[in-house]
């Protein structure tokens, strides 16, 4: 498996699914997708470029998981090899958040 690395101060991120475990009312078709109305969200911090701010280097070292604050539309998608990889510049990220999440 290739490992990507990011490049160009971008941060590797995962979203964080935060409605898996809300179920509806009602039944919908399994490829629909709902639309999350909040510009920010929290991601799961996964790697950085070699020329980040330092502030992510110490992120990144650390054993605590860090939960980034993005805004939502400056995500990146990168699909290579049908392996999904979202991207963001660290200047769209606002804010770090304790892992209050129930993430790996």
């Amino acid at each position: 498996m290739n490992i990507f690395t990011p490049v160009n101060k971008h941060l590797l991120i995962e979203k964080i699914d935060l409605d898996s475990k809300k179920e509806g009312l009602v039944e919908l078709p399994e490829d629909y997708v709902k639309k999350n109305l909040n510009r920010y969200i929290p991601v799961k911090f996964l790697s950085h470029s070699a020329d980040c701010d330092i502030l992510y280097e110490n992120f990144f070292g650390s054993s605590i998981k860090v939960i980034l604050v993005v805004d939502q539309t400056m995500i990146e998608e990168v699909i290579i090899e049908d392996i999904n990889y979202s991207l963001v510049h660290q200047n769209n990220v606002i804010g770090v958040m304790e892992n209050t999440y129930e993430i790996k």
